[in-house]
Order: structure tokens, then sequence, then C-alpha cells
């Protein structure tokens, strides 16, 4: 992949400058504009912002005139003004969305503002982009805070999923060779792990730690065990099914799924112990659930009349979890099954600053990437109503494999802009060489 011109260094804008001061093919009001023609051609700009950004041609020429490097450094305040207007301006697809009016209005008051002045230098521009800055403060605000509340439930998802990642890896080893149901080992490996792992996060004050029941867990569901110590299992049931649902009550699994999996487990102790049911067995109890997403009903997971006793159980699938209040604060976009695409699209795709559009609920929803996890395996993309969406690699992958996420920009809309021109520029005046 071709590195993009701006990012080589200032010496290729020095290339097009040099060529500058040999005529006037190239003169600073030819790249200025050169650039705005990209800028106000750009479809993804609202007519409205694109005709404002038209309004900045005289002062911009007469700044670049003064101030080339303005061509060169992205840290000029002219750039970061453009930047600021237009990845703003990136947010809304049409004239009557939320918050588009207030936007136009601040923009336009800056360009008038500009063309009031009789010099334009880079400590103007820098007065108007912290003017602007705090006229969009109180709606940043607002989307800090939600952002804030987002990042603060995922990061606390991913470090509960690396524990139990953990966990699960330890159980796994003290499984092998035990005589565990299958289903019982995918529930311990899956949400069991989560729950003993929220529970280590943040222990429940004066409760027994849900570590110490996995042993117990694991004991009961040994028929050939559970047979020498009756008594045990008397007594440990019902403190066993209680912790059991506190336990993943607190990670909010849902609690059918609870159910199925109790249902199941003393299913398992009935057949063991060849006790009569007081009702009639279903044929066949749906599959518990791994920690994220169902199992399917061929998957191997046997009935809670016919437990597998000696057959090894799958390794529970590494998935993401994250549900009910920690999952609505995030916006948490749950597309985590089906086929993965052949290959994966985000990681050179994405970066943060980027505007895609969601579609959320049948609706396409325009965001900006704002947040990324520390181990680079969730994303989260705020709106311009300031709502929170939130997934993992795998569905960010999967979104975009189905087209049901679009890049609008994955970029500064301005910096590419320049640099088209940059390329055009040298491109120009080497055909103009040649030719002579």
């Amino acid at each position: 992949m071709t590195k993009p011109f701006l990012q080589q260094g200032a010496e290729d804008w020095d290339a097009v400058l040099s060529v500058n001061l040999r005529g006037s093919f190239l003169c600073a009001k030819y790249l200025v504009r050169m650039m705005l023609e990209h800028l106000t051609n750009d479809q993804r700009l609202l007519p409205a912002i694109r005709q404002q950004l038209g309004l900045l041609e005289p002062a911009l020429v007469r700044l670049s005139q003064a101030e080339p490097r303005f061509f060169s450094d992205r840290l000029h305040p002219a750039r970061q003004l453009l930047e600021a207007i237009t990845q703003r301006s990136l947010g809304y697809q049409s004239l009557a969305d939320e918050g588009f009016a207030e936007l136009l209005a601040s923009v336009s008051a800056a360009v008038q503002a500009i063309h009031r002045v009789t010099v334009v230098s880079e400590e103007r521009f820098g007065r108007l982009l912290r003017r602007l800055r705090r006229r969009w403060e109180e709606d940043d605000a607002r989307k800090l805070e939600r952002r804030a509340e987002a990042a603060r439930a995922l990061l606390h998802a991913e470090q509960r999923q690396t524990l139990a990642e953990r966990l699960a890896d330890d159980w796994r080893q003290r499984l092998q060779g035990l005589d565990v149901a299958p289903f019982v080992q995918r529930f311990l490996l899956g949400p069991w792990a989560q729950a003993v792992a929220e529970d280590q996060l943040l222990p429940t004050e004066g409760g027994e730690p849900l570590g110490e029941l996995t042993d117990e867990l694991i004991w009961s569901a040994q028929p050939a065990l559970i047979r020498r110590d009756l008594d045990r299992l008397a007594r440990l049931v019902p403190r066993l099914v209680t912790q059991l649902r506190q336990g993943l009550a607190r990670i909010g699994y849902p609690e059918a799924r609870t159910a199925e999996f109790l249902d199941a487990l003393v299913a398992l102790h009935q057949k063991a112990l060849d006790l009569p049911t007081l009702t009639e067995p279903p044929v066949a109890v749906t599959p518990v659930a791994d920690a994220a997403e169902a199992v399917p009903a061929d998957d191997g997971l046997e009935s809670a009349e016919e437990p597998a006793a000696a057959e090894e159980a799958a390794p529970a699938p590494e998935t993401f979890w994250i549900a009910g209040q920690a999952a609505a604060e995030a916006g948490f976009v749950d597309a985590d099954s089906g086929p993965l695409p052949l290959e994966p699209l985000s990681p050179l795709a994405l970066t943060t600053g980027a505007w895609v559009d969601l579609q959320v609920q049948g609706e396409w929803v325009r965001a900006q990437l704002t947040w990324t996890s520390p181990r680079g395996g969730l994303y989260m993309f705020i709106s311009t109503q300031g709502l929170a969406h939130s997934m993992t690699q795998r569905t960010l992958d999967r979104l975009l494999g189905t087209d049901a996420l679009r890049i609008v920009s994955s970029g500064g809309v301005v910096d590419h802009a320049l640099d088209a021109v940059a390329r055009q520029a040298l491109r120009n005046s080497q055909d103009g060489e040649a030719a002579a």
C-alpha cells in the first residue's frame, strides 16, 4: 500500500513549494483552490457546509502566501480549524438532523469573522478555532459523559473477560480425565467462568466467594462420586442452586438459560441415583448456551436423560460477554454469531476519529469511532445524538462484511484533500517540464 503523501514528511510539500517559487502555475492561490475544490465536491459533507468552506478561499489564499507552512504543517491553526469543521460536519446526513442548524450557525459565524479582518494570521485562526470549540463544548460534554459511562462498562467487561479466560484455562486442565458431563464442562468454561471472574473483581460484601463453589459443582456432576455420598449431595444442592442463580444474575445471564442448566443438572443427579422424577422429563433439554452465544441443538450437548459423562467436552469459545445495565450503557451491538468474513476488514480500515454508517434495528445511524479498548478488541462509536454503539472486533468484522457498517471517513478530510493536491501539483509540474 502506498504511503499517504503527507505522511512521508514535510520535505514533500517543500518540493511542491519550491516549484511555486519558479513560476505562477503552482502559486498559493492555485493550491488553495485545488484543496477547496476537493472539499466543496466532497459529497459526504452537506451542501451548506461545503458552501461555507468555499467562502474561505480569499482568506486562505492570503494566509498561505504569508505562511506557506499552512500546507505542510497539519498542526497549523488554519488547518485545524478546517479539520474541526469538516470532521464535525461528517456527523450529519440531513439539514433536518438534530443539532445541524446550531453547527451551521457556528461555522457561518466563524467564516464571517474571518472576512471582517484585514490581516489573516495563524493567531487569528487560532482564536477562531478556540471560539468554535467553546461553542461546541456543551454538546461535547454530554457526549463525553456518555462515552465515559460506556467506556467504564466496557473496560470492566474486558477485565472480566480476561480473568474468565484464565479461570477457564485452569479449569480445563482440572477437568481432564474426570467423568464430568459435557454440558457441565461447557457451563463451567463459559458463563460460570464469567460469574466467578465478576465476583473476584467486585466481591459481594460478606458473601462466600463463588470460586469455592466450583469444586462442589464439579463433584456434583460426577455420577460415580455422588452415589458414594448421598448426604453430601442432599446438603449441597440447595446452596448450589442458590449461589449458581445469584452468580449468574450478577453478569446478566438470562434466567431462562439458568433454569435450563439447573433442570439438566438436577436431571443428571436423578439419573445417577436412578430415582423417579416427580414430573415426566422432556425428551431433550434445550442446550445451555455459553457466555455469549447459544449452543446449537446438535452440538453434542446431552439431554437431561442421557448425560454422556465420559465424553470430552468441547472447549468454550472465547467470546465477549456483556449484558443488562452494562450493555445498555455501552450501547452494545451483539452480532457475534454466524460466519466471519474470509479476511478481517477492520484493522487497517478504522482508526479513532473515523466516521461510519451503522445499521441499528433497521435504521442507519451516523457515528464516530471515539474509543478502542487497551487490548484492541472493543470499539465504541458515538452518534451525533450522543448515543454509544459498542462492539467486539468480531462483530465489527461481521458488520463490515455484511454491509451493515459502512466507512464514511477513515481519516482527516483536509489531510486527504491536501494529499491529493500535492500529488496533482507535482504531476502537473513534471508534465510541464517534460513537455518543455
